[in-house]
């Protein structure tokens, strides 16, 4: 976020309705609901001379007779694949996909209407391509480029499954320099030449006795149901069960309060105990964000700031 790449957007399409001997170029952008209007303020602000037209909601066209009078069309994924029938009978100029990775799934209906849109030019923006597997990479690359990593199937044999588990250098090597000549990469360090370069520190706590014991305990058992688990059946099919088995471990580090035990673990929590007091020493007067996975930490965390007097505020789910 914040790298330019709304306005890149728009830089292109003015240049595209400059250089034309039409009077119209009619370009879609596509979009989550949220940056609907979004869109429509920064086409106002940066580029006023282009005609826009929002395609959402009840009352939205049902045939594209005016479109051809119209530079830009900013609909939502939503949309699109709801009115998909009669969309893909126009021809637009450019289409471009905000916050692409919203069509990462290639199974999905979104990526199933999008791919069904017929366009001169096709482009996709995303500060995050990849969220979980090169699968995803497919599908976007699929929309601005059909054909280029060839089939899904194939795409899977020969990259996704070899790159994502066993993160092969020499095919993730491969895969870069494919898409290379059809990437436009921007980084933050290109961008905002005046930010400090970030930094990282690590802290280790040292459970207090209390809570290494009850750590020590649970592991124990954890570890003798898993090997007998494991000798039963297989690792492959114990999966589950050694992730729930780590999971119990990690809430104990945070502290055994977070476990849904018949009796009362106690609430120690050195992490807690550890963020009180880099606030109280170190932050102080400055503003700090919290993040805990599990939301009866961020409850522990509450008791321990309301404690020492230090003003804070709660966002979770149920805070709205």
């Amino acid at each position: 976020m914040g790298l330019g790449k709304t306005l890149q957007v728009l830089t292109l399409l003015a240049y595209a309705r400059q250089k034309s001997q039409r009077k119209y170029l009619t370009n879609l952008v596509v979009c989550p609901t949220s940056l609907i209007y979004n869109w429509r303020n920064e086409l106002e602000k940066f580029t006023p001379s282009l005609k826009v037209k929002v395609h959402y909601g009840n009352n939205r066209a049902t045939q594209v007779k005016d479109w051809r009078q119209t530079d830009v069309i900013i609909t939502t994924y939503g949309t699109l694949a709801n009115d998909m029938e009669w969309l893909r009978k126009f021809t637009f100029h450019i289409a471009c996909l905000d916050e692409s990775q919203t069509i990462k799934n290639p199974s999905s209906l979104r990526f199933k209407a999008v791919s069904l849109l017929k366009a001169e030019h096709r482009f996709v923006m995303t500060g995050t391509p990849i969220e979980n597997s090169t699968v995803e990479l497919f599908a976007q690359m699929q929309f601005i480029n059909p054909g280029l990593l060839g089939t899904l199937t194939g795409f899977k044999d020969k990259f996704s499954n070899h790159i994502d588990t066993q993160r092969n250098p020499a095919l993730i090597n491969q895969l870069k320099q494919l898409i290379k000549p059809f990437l436009l990469r921007r980084t933050k360090e290109e961008v905002a030449t005046d930010l400090p370069a970030k930094t990282e520190q690590v802290l280790f706590c040292e459970m207090g006795e209390e809570q290494r014991l009850v750590y020590d305990s649970f592991k124990q058992v954890i570890r003798n149901q898993l090997l007998g688990l494991i000798e039963q059946e297989t690792l492959e099919k114990s999966k589950l069960s050694v992730l729930e088995g780590l999971t119990k471990l990690r809430q104990i580090c945070d502290s055994p309060a977070l476990l849904n035990a018949e009796e009362s673990l106690g609430d120690q929590s050195v992490k807690a105990d550890e963020l009180v007091r880099l606030i109280t020493t170190k932050i102080r007067d400055h503003k700090a964000l919290v993040f805990s996975q599990f939301l009866g930490m961020l409850d522990i965390i509450e008791e321990r700031l309301r404690t020492a007097d230090i003003p804070y505020l709660q966002l979770t789910g149920r805070s709205w």
